[in-house]
């Protein structure tokens, strides 16, 4: 009987990469591809020369980071750790299994992640992740999975860290279009074995929360780095500056013609070549950075959700799941299967409609969920519910917002995966979930 994509990989036998694979896929991605972001290349200390197994944490900006680690590694043997939903993708699931790629369920606890991971370490080899999960969607990281520091704390394995700069303002969540500038890529050690064994998890935790925290737009103020064909940074911005700061509407901003503007009242902004932002005009309402303007979203959610125990967002979205034998075709990243309404509140997450033309409902708790996964755009989102991965495909452009809404539900009522502590200002005075309950 022919074995399902899920089987396939429970059962895949995991190792480091073929030698001579592993040339050619440095060749081609690091030699080749990477050389027009104009890559700079720092290594503080070479991992090339550390001569046993270790962990290779780097901060997620881009769908590109991938060829940045591999430039600041190679010849050393590792395993880079990707999204499990990417294997049942045709475009990448032989590349996946040349490369020898490890999968993982993002925000939930895999089992068979671990027993990858062990199996890599066994052989010799090294392991690449990232421990916020998820590339950034608007700029800023996202605080690190809960568990990384028991992970470390579990195999005691030296920790280098790949500072990454730039990535995002090439290539986005909103807009993949290519934008060229001087990319950055610094290696150093983390942590060593006699560290780890001195340090708690939470301090380890806390440790990679500082040094993976980074604000692209920020660092792009300060660096003023150029960056080739800036127009396209507009596309789909409106999907995280979905709020007007001038008249207060949501989902009238848009960005086209080469400027991001509210179709309600005109305010809005141009970028120039730099990510500098210019008003369109003197009554124009803006942040300094698009990070700050989410940032003020995410404060009006956290003080909206708290005022209204009725509080909700509700809308009609298709549902797409994994193929079973077959991966998928044309880029799809799942397949569509039903649809029906979802609705975030306080009870949680929840989807009522169909699946495969049968009635299909659940309802995911705080507990279970507090962030939401964006596999190549902006334009759905997915989780996983018991297991098995969904996504949703709204009409609207809400999926900015959801992650919003479900990051700070989640923290209201639980927060076991917090924001950064450089962010405790956001709740001064208010209920923090497990934290203050």
């Amino acid at each position: 009987m022919k074995k399902t994509i899920a089987k396939q990989l429970e059962t895949r036998t995991y190792k480091p990469m073929n030698r001579f694979f592993y040339f050619l896929y440095h060749f081609v991605m690091a030699t080749v591809t990477l050389r027009k972001y104009k890559p700079v290349i720092v290594r503080k200390d070479d991992i090339r020369k550390e001569k046993e197994p270790c962990f290779i944490v780097f901060n997620h900006l881009s769908r590109l980071d991938h060829m940045y680690v591999l430039q600041s590694v190679y010849p050393k043997p590792y395993n880079m750790m990707c999204a499990y939903n990417e294997f049942h993708r045709g475009h990448l699931a032989g590349v996946f299994s040349l490369s020898k790629i490890l999968p993982k369920k993002q925000f939930t606890n895999d089992p068979l992640a671990i027993k990858a991971v062990m199996k890599i370490f066994k052989r010799g080899g090294s392991v690449a992740l990232a421990p916020e999960g998820i590339a950034t969607m608007y700029g800023e990281s996202h605080p690190q999975i809960p568990g990384t520091g028991r992970l470390i704390k579990m195999f005691k394995h030296p920790v280098y860290f790949i500072e990454l700069r730039g990535q995002h303002l090439t290539t986005s969540w909103t807009s993949p279009a290519e934008r060229i500038g001087k990319t950055f890529a610094t290696t150093s050690l983390l942590l060593s074995k006699e560290q780890i064994e001195k340090m708690t998890a939470d301090e380890i935790d806390e440790l990679i929360n500082k040094v993976t925290y980074h604000d692209e737009y920020e660092w792009a103020k300060e660096n003023q780095v150029e960056y080739s064909n800036i127009d396209t940074a507009y596309d789909r911005l409106e999907d995280f500056l979905y709020k007007c700061p001038k008249c207060g509407k949501e989902f009238k901003t848009i960005g086209k013609d080469g400027k991001f503007v509210c179709e309600e009242c005109g305010s809005g902004f141009t970028f120039d070549n730099k990510y500098n932002m210019t008003p369109l005009s003197e009554d124009s309402k803006i942040f300094d950075t698009p990070t700050k303007w989410v940032e003020w979203e995410r404060k009006n959610i956290i003080d909206e959700i708290r005022a209204n125990p009725d509080y909700e967002i509700r809308f009609k979205a298709q549902l797409g799941k994994l193929p079973t034998f077959k991966p998928l075709k044309n880029l799809k990243t799942t397949e569509v299967c039903g649809d029906g309404e979802v609705v975030i509140n306080h009870n949680g997450l929840s989807f009522n409609g169909t699946k495969d033309g049968e009635p299909f409902s659940f309802l995911l708790n705080y507990e279970t969920i507090y962030t939401l996964i964006y596999t190549t755009s902006t334009k759905y989102f997915g989780t996983y519910v018991d297991g098995n991965y969904y996504e949703f495909y709204p009409e609207e452009k809400i999926c900015g917002k959801c992650l919003l809404v479900v990051e700070e539900m989640h923290r209201y009522h639980v927060n076991s995966w917090a924001n950064y502590k450089s962010k405790s200002y956001l709740y001064e005075g208010l209920e923090l979930g497990i934290d203050k309950k």
